[in-house]
């Protein structure tokens, strides 16, 4: 379903729930995130959340991107235990998130609304270990696109967008601009499968999650906290 572009608390809280239904009937499915904004620092701000969950039976992807610019209390809103919440999606050690270097948004969820994302997979820290690099020097996410899922799968704007400050806080969201949001996320599932299946050869998975843990701001600011 999608991708669409969920603005009202309505819209919001009907995505989440439908991604909530599936994660949990479907164990193992990743959750792939991204955001858009002035992400990290002090004075980061969310503009927009890009997620996506595969299928292992062939239904369509769920696809979202949710205005956390108007509507970021809602997105990351605190409920009961057990309702459908994307705070409840983050934050649960059995369902595997997928982001690509995620520090600045990890920070961004963390400090402006004390999300602390757990069981993730960054796909630049696995592509370094796969391919043996220095973990200083990540691949983009399109070269690792293209690396795991064929040279022949594209990124329509990546690469061809002037950025500016504030760019994703415009409403209406203009048509380029949520093409560019969504399509970081519509691989997510296939990329997760392909890079599970390499660090499961090299016996690395344990290794690859916990270094993805490690960019979590919580990890660094309380590390030597007893």
């Amino acid at each position: 379903e999608g991708p669409a572009f969920c603005c009202t608390s309505e819209d919001i809280r009907a995505a989440v729930k439908r991604l909530w239904d599936r994660l949990h009937a479907n164990p193992g499915l990743c959750l792939t995130v991204d955001l858009e904004g002035e992400l990290g620092g002090h004075h980061c701000h969310i503009s927009l959340m890009q997620v996506s969950v595969g299928s292992f039976k062939g239904e369509p992807h769920l696809t979202y991107v949710l205005d956390t610019h108007t509507n970021g209390q809602v997105v990351f809103e605190r409920v009961a235990d057990g309702l459908p919440s994307m705070r409840g999606l983050l934050e649960d050690a059995s369902i595997p998130k997928f982001l690509h270097s995620c520090y600045g948004d990890l920070w961004s969820m963390f400090m402006r609304y004390d999300v602390h994302t757990r069981c993730l997979l960054d796909s630049a820290i696995a592509d370094c270990l796969i391919q043996a690099r220095n973990h200083n020097r990540p691949r983009g996410l399109l070269q690792c696109i293209q690396e795991y899922l064929g040279d022949d799968v594209t990124l329509k704007h990546k690469g061809q967008l002037d950025f500016e400050r504030h760019m994703f806080e415009a409403r209406p969201l203009t048509l380029r601009l949520f093409e560019y949001a969504y399509e970081d996320v519509i691989f997510g599932h296939s990329l997760y499968i392909a890079m599970l299946r390499c660090v499961d050869q090299l016996g690395i998975r344990e290794l690859a999650f916990a270094l993805s843990q490690e960019r979590a701001p919580e990890v660094k600011l309380f590390a030597d906290v007893p």
